[in-house]
């Protein structure tokens, strides 16, 4: 998984800094979504990749990442759906950054799962996050 958001995190930053005639983000991409190789990745899994890689980027490569992958509102609310509190509570983040209208509605939605899955520290940490947004 670490080398998948590797190659991630290098396709978006040489598309970012044009060191390539071509971009290689949606050949990345493609492989990744359509390849014919056994690195096809189920949804779920590359949900996660894509919240990992983009801790990782600087904000101002987001604009790159997202119109290609998808959206961050749809990654948070799959991640929700599935269960998976970690990976929304990441896209729950770059979400606020594109839709701050829409924050307290997610913070509300994964604070709800938090406590319908008992997950205290998860709680703990959407606490803090309200206290400093505050």
């Amino acid at each position: 998984r670490e080398s998948v958001e590797l190659l991630l995190y290098s396709a978006v930053e040489s598309d970012y800094r044009q060191e390539c005639e071509i971009s290689i983000l949606p050949r990345v991409l493609n492989l990744l979504r359509k390849g014919k190789s056994t690195i096809v990745i189920p949804a779920q899994a590359f949900a996660s990749i894509v919240a990992a890689c983009a801790r990782k980027l600087e904000q101002s490569r987001w604009d790159l990442l997202f119109p290609r992958v998808g959206k961050p509102e749809q990654f948070f609310n799959d991640c929700i759906y599935y269960g998976d509190l970690r990976t929304a509570a990441g896209f729950c983040l770059i979400a606020d950054h594109y839709n701050p209208e829409n924050s307290r509605q997610r913070m509300t939605a994964l604070r709800k799962s938090a406590e319908k899955n008992n997950d205290i520290l998860l709680l703990n940490e959407i606490n803090h996050y309200a206290q400093i947004r505050l």
